[in-house]
């Protein structure tokens, strides 16, 4: 069954938008982040890697239709793009201190 079915069934509106659209809203929102002074550094790095794959892979495709085969097929294309494939993120490790927070703390 598909959601817009169980969503007419609810009675709840069913809006399809572009991956682009959702992607352009967020990009602004983490942009004005940044500009206020409110956003991490990390927003650059995520605004990077939405213009870089995430929009040229997914752009034109509604949010709704895309399915795990689709995400399959992305991370193909984007280890081919990329030449190699991304390092898995180590976890951090809850028994060790972060020392940046630690000497803010501190400092207080």
């Amino acid at each position: 069954m598909s959601f817009q079915v169980v969503f007419k069934r609810l009675g709840i509106a069913v809006t399809q938008r572009k991956f682009s659209e959702i992607a352009r809203a967020t990009v602004d929102e983490l942009n004005k982040d940044l500009a206020a002074g409110t956003g991490k550094k990390i927003y650059e790095d995520y605004i990077g890697i939405i213009n870089k794959y995430f929009v040229p892979f997914f752009g034109e495709r509604y949010l709704q239709n895309i399915k795990h085969t689709d995400v399959a097929e992305f991370e193909r294309w984007r280890n081919e793009r990329m030449g190699k494939k991304p390092k898995p993120r180590k976890p951090a490790d809850p028994n060790k201190p972060r020392k940046p927070r630690a000497k803010k703390t501190a400092g207080k």
